[in-house]
């Protein structure tokens, strides 16, 4: 989902300076990890906060943290921060299960006790904001995405949680030219108009 804050401009970009298509396909970060390892994808925009980063070349685009988003009538729309804890029996929606974003999450619930009322794992933006326009429940976002909140609440979590993006690409294989023109655009490319303020 992390994506929508690059693409379309990254891509159209890149290949109206080098004119080689590109074929853009959509996966958490997880499965993504999993179809570079098995070289049925060449790279991978990702959530790079999973445990064996070293295994991968990459190049960190940006950092970003987790709000909470809710409607401006759910109860929690009038808070400054939402704690983990405050989510205890909390109808909650995460992004798809092969999420990093979903791990850390159920993770960081667990850990407090907390069994995870998913009322629905999703990949689509504006169906997550929708449920969550709703008012039964609410949504874990980057940053970045819950930009003009008109409708809704971004409620920084506490203690913080960050998260960095980037490319990674399998490390010991036949890198194409077309792949290095990619790296190296994605490398020189200026994000900061795009990056959150943390």
């Amino acid at each position: 989902m992390i994506s929508t804050v690059f693409f379309p401009r990254v891509t159209d970009q890149f290949q109206e300076q080098y004119n080689i298509p590109i074929q853009l396909l959509e996966y958490g970060s997880l499965r993504a990890r999993t179809l570079v390892d098995s070289e049925q994808l060449d790279i991978a925009m990702a959530n790079m906060d999973f445990y064996n980063l070293d295994k991968y070349n990459s190049y960190v685009m940006m950092e970003d943290r987790y709000v909470y988003c809710v409607s401006k009538t759910h109860r929690y729309a009038g808070e400054k921060e939402i704690t983990i804890d405050m989510l205890k029996d909390e109808p909650i929606i995460l992004f798809n299960t092969d999420s990093v974003q979903t791990q850390t999450i159920v993770t960081r619930l667990r850990s407090a006790g907390i069994t995870p009322n998913v009322h629905m794992y999703c990949s689509q933006l504006v169906t997550v904001l929708n449920f969550v326009r709703g008012g039964k429940c609410g949504a874990f976002l980057y940053s970045s995405l819950a930009t003009n909140p008109r409708d809704f609440v971004a409620i920084p979590v506490f203690p913080e949680i960050t998260s960095k993006f980037g490319i990674i690409w399998k490390k010991g294989v036949f890198v194409p030219d077309q792949l290095t023109k990619f790296v190296k655009f994605i490398q020189e490319y200026d994000v900061t108009p795009y990056l959150p303020k943390l």
